[in-house]
């Protein structure tokens, strides 16, 4: 009893976290020195070189790191938007060489905001380096 009572707490406290949801590593994430960062909005880039200061940045650089936001309310799919959905969007982050993937990680959110998740999902990925 004592064991089930245990579980449902652990399943409402891991149901509420915002960490990354989804995680991928594929290949070693050693020797990388410099990424290309591939964002739509300058604030992500900026983001991206605030806590990836350990980079060089280039664009010539075969590293892309590339961060997507997808927020679902301007999704125009009429399906989508008739069924609803349990968040609002997501945000992913992935890092590739020649169509080769090293890593992924994503999170979906509640509201507007996915900075502070992209933040997260930044700081995931640094610990992963180590």
């Amino acid at each position: 009893m004592i064991y089930r009572i245990a579980f449902v707490f652990l399943l409402l406290f891991t149901g509420c976290s915002d960490y990354p949801i989804y995680k991928e590593k594929k290949e070693s994430l050693q020797n990388i020195h410099c990424l290309n960062i591939i964002a739509l909005e300058d604030s992500d880039i900026q983001m991206a070189k605030k806590y990836l200061n350990n980079f060089e940045f280039s664009e010539t650089c075969k590293f892309k790191f590339e961060i997507k936001p997808h927020l679902i309310h301007k999704c125009s799919n009429p399906k989508v938007k008739s069924l609803g959905s349990d968040f609002d969007g997501y945000v992913l982050i992935k890092l590739s060489k020649n169509n080769k993937l090293y890593f992924r990680s994503q999170v979906d959110f509640k509201g507007d905001e996915y900075a502070p998740h992209l933040k997260k999902l930044l700081i995931d990925f640094i610990e992963e380096l180590h």
